[in-house]
């Protein structure tokens, strides 16, 4: 096995312990990661004088369907990321086509991760519902790191 499979090995393996242990976190955790996604979407900590408070959901049903949906996604790309590490360990010494074959699952829970926390966590919840006026419920910068790791790996993981 060259390097750079080992790499790519080595960081399917990490993508898919965090996101498996971010879901895991979220259903063990349930109260105090709500709390986030709830003021978040109540808008109830950002600047007084924002005048983009009317954007604000106060529904609690909502807040726990969009909290159940986060949940769900972060589930799906944990599944998706597991099972393409595993098929990439079982290819890891087989030609180069089945290798690439094999890093497609992955590479779609990178793209579900990507969509989750920079169109959800950065577009939305940071602009949309101005989490980044807030200086206790503000995820702006995890979900930024969390959107740059994605990106790279997508960019390592591709490669042949």
């Amino acid at each position: 096995m060259n390097p750079q499979r080992a790499m790519q090995l080595a960081l399917a393996l990490g993508l898919s312990l965090y996101f498996s242990l971010v879901c895991l976190n979220n259903l063990l955790d349930w109260s105090s990661n709500f709390a986030f996604v709830e003021h978040v979407l109540s808008m109830d900590t950002i600047l007084p004088e924002s005048s983009l408070a009317w954007r604000s959901i106060t529904s609690p049903f909502l807040h726990h369907l969009c909290y159940g949906f986060i949940i769900a996604v972060e589930g799906l790309i944990a599944g998706l990321c597991l099972g393409g590490w595993r098929a990439m360990v079982h290819t890891a010494r087989s030609p180069s086509r089945d290798f690439k074959q094999a890093k497609h699952l992955l590479l779609w829970g990178l793209v579900s991760a990507y969509t989750l926390w920079f169109i959800g966590f950065v577009a939305i919840g940071s602009e949309w519902f101005a989490m980044w006026q807030s200086k206790i419920w503000n995820g702006k910068s995890t979900a930024m790191d969390i959107t740059l790791v994605c990106l790279g790996s997508f960019l390592i993981i591709s490669l042949d």
